[in-house]
């Protein structure tokens, strides 16, 4: 950051057409769309300095800061500058940080739970969460290697009275359909019924008073609702696999 508000007090510099006004501070602020990019800063005091259009002098020091090898670009809009910075560039820079000898990093030895993934065992998955799996285990990672102890934390969520309203619509209405059966992947197979229970609620209040007898008879660990419970399990079999195997390569 740094090396990039040297490039824009170059720029402004270049914008002045060779004059050296004392510069005003550059406030480098977020844009409030992400659309129009990453920063954005203000011309139009540098433009009254030198009694210069905002607009104008917006647009010659866009193009100069264009140029920045952080940039990915600058564009005029009034009076300001949007700026947009090159993921590739600022990863390398980065990195380039990261591995240089005298490279300082903020240490510590607090304990930091990290939670993620955690699926609800009611809704499809998608690589999404897997993506959301591997930057919980990095960020992990990278609290553990400046000394912090790390809890990792993943809750499989396939307990509790979101999950009775999955297996009480299969069990009075899914006449014994399974994925396999009606050609579904397994948490889109569960997820239907999850959904199934909502529409058939707003018909029937009385549901919501066997799904917490049901939940009851889980908890007092009624044979047939756990086996019911392992029923509805087995659709995520993959998943529940592929979350212990991330746990265990951590």
């Amino acid at each position: 950051m740094n090396a990039l508000k040297d490039a824009i007090l170059a720029a402004y510099k270049a914008a002045c057409n060779g004059l050296s006004p004392d510069a005003p501070e550059v406030e480098l602020r977020r844009t409030p769309n992400p659309t129009l990019g990453d920063l954005a800063f203000n011309c139009a005091p540098m433009a009254k300095t030198v009694g210069q259009n905002p607009a104008e002098f917006a647009q010659r020091v866009a193009q100069a800061i264009s140029t920045h090898n952080l940039v990915a670009e600058a564009k005029q809009v009034g009076a300001y500058v949007n700026i947009r910075f090159s993921p590739t560039a600022l990863f390398q820079a980065a990195i380039e940080i990261a591995l240089a000898k005298d490279a300082k990093f903020v240490t510590g030895t607090r304990r930091i739970m990290v939670e993620y993934m955690s699926p609800n065992t009611n809704k499809p998955l998608h690589l999404g969460h897997l993506r959301n799996g591997c930057l919980g285990s990095a960020l992990a990672n990278i609290l553990e290697a400046v000394g912090h102890f790390v809890v990792r934390a993943c809750l499989v969520n396939d307990r509790g009275v979101h999950i009775c309203k999955s297996m009480l619509v299969w069990q009075r209405w899914a006449e014994g359909a399974t994925p396999e059966s009606t050609g579904q992947k397994g948490d889109h197979f569960v997820g239907d019924w999850y959904v199934r229970y909502a529409q058939e609620a707003k018909e029937d209040p009385s549901l919501e008073v066997a799904i917490h007898d049901m939940l009851l008879k889980w908890e007092a660990g009624d044979s047939d609702t756990l086996n019911l419970w392992q029923t509805m399990k087995l659709p995520f079999g993959f998943w529940l696999f592929l979350i212990a195997f991330l746990e265990k390569f951590n």
